[in-house]
């Protein structure tokens, strides 16, 4: 049987928003936070109920901003092929290369060496990436007089309100992942 379910997310409303990082879009941009009440639904038809809940999205993409785009099943992919290419190379090597076909076991033993290698370069500028907290420290801050939703003026208060819009201007915590 099919059964049709998932979140439903009820009257979400922008509440705050701040200059950011987005991972997806890898430069600058700004966040919105949303509030919303979320259901859980079956057949598109609200069941159960699981409170308000805030989370914020990239003005630009539309995701969360600091959810890593990049696969890690490719990484582990590519590792299970290195550690494949890396065991039969090591064969190779073991394998004695006298006698008929010496010259096709050395073509072997130097074409998984180099491919070992070449997974390793791939795997090394993979996971050398900068840190989420180094990419913070480059946002420049969001208008303290403008807001970035509408263009109204923001009210200086703590923090800065938006009149027109209702929504606060809030500043990036660069260790923060949220």
């Amino acid at each position: 049987m099919l059964l049709l379910h998932g979140i439903y997310r009820f009257k979400e409303a922008p509440v705050a928003y701040r200059a950011d990082h987005c991972t997806r879009c890898e430069g600058p941009t700004v966040s919105v936070k949303l509030s919303g009440f979320c259901w859980i639904h079956v057949f598109f038809v609200p069941a159960i109920p699981l409170g308000r809940h805030h989370r914020w999205k990239c003005r630009t993409c539309g995701q969360d901003p600091r959810i890593d785009a990049r696969s890690t099943s490719s990484l582990v992919l590519v590792a299970i092929l290195l550690a494949l290419a890396a065991g039969t190379c090591l064969l190779f090597w073991f394998t004695p290369a006298e006698g008929v076909g010496g010259e096709g076991i050395w073509g072997i033993r130097i074409f998984l060496s180099i491919t070992c290698a070449l997974i390793l370069l791939w795997m090394r500028s993979f996971l050398r990436t900068p840190k989420l907290k180094d990419l913070l420290a480059r946002v420049e801050p969001a208008s303290r007089t403008e807001c970035l939703l509408c263009g109204a003026a923001l009210e200086q208060r703590n923090p800065p309100r938006c009149p027109r819009c209702g929504v606060d201007r809030l500043e990036l915590e660069p260790g923060s992942a949220r």
